[in-house]
């Protein structure tokens, strides 16, 4: 018997599998997807933001994690066709989305600071996986692999899956992003200085 009622039925998640690896996001935080066909340039120095695009009224910015999940070894994606996940922002904490709104207005873009769009490749299905089959790093790995964003692993079907955290992942990359743009600017001031 299971403890937690909701974890009965299982929890609705987004999964995309790459050849060696698969990934789990909360589907709680999107409204919506979208095949990304025509990008908007977007002028920014952040690595993962890559481009604009529209949706409905909007124009989003575009977060790709794909080049992410490349970056820290976990995929090489052979996918061509591109998917944007829209991310509903209300679901993330509020300095989280304070931090995004900055950004945006450092960037001088006018894109929505309530909806980012979140590329992966390939198609992201909706699938019920129970919490209590995710299974958490030991701890000598945990703290590491939270603050990456990568709160767990499940496996099934001959594949690992790791649970993400879209939140946690663009926010850390994007204080990131901010230190290094400041420190930056520090030292192009000392420069000038001497």
């Amino acid at each position: 018997m299971t403890s937690n009622p909701c974890d009965a039925n299982g929890h609705d998640f987004l999964v995309f599998d790459y050849p060696d690896a698969g990934f789990l996001l909360n589907r709680n935080q999107f409204v919506s997807g979208i095949f990304i066909f025509r990008e908007r340039p977007f002028k920014s120095s952040f690595k993962y933001i890559v481009s604009g695009v529209d949706y409905k009224e909007s124009r989003l910015a575009v977060f790709d994690l794909d080049a992410f999940l490349g970056d820290i070894g976990r995929i090489e994606s052979e996918h061509t066709l591109k998917v944007g996940l829209i991310c509903d922002l209300s679901t993330f904490a509020e300095h989280n989305r304070l931090l995004y709104e900055a950004f945006i207005r450092r960037q001088n873009e006018t894109v929505s600071t309530s909806l980012l769009a979140i590329m992966v490749g390939g198609h992201a299905r909706i699938a019920k996986y129970r919490f209590s089959k995710i299974r958490l790093f030991p701890p000598s790995l945990r703290k590491k692999q939270i603050k990456m964003g990568i709160l767990g692993c499940e496996f099934s079907d001959h594949t690992i899956r790791f649970f993400l955290d879209v939140e946690t992942i663009f926010s850390n990359l994007l204080v990131r992003w901010n230190e290094t743009r400041i420190a930056g600017r520090g030292k192009k001031t000392q420069s000038t200085a001497d």
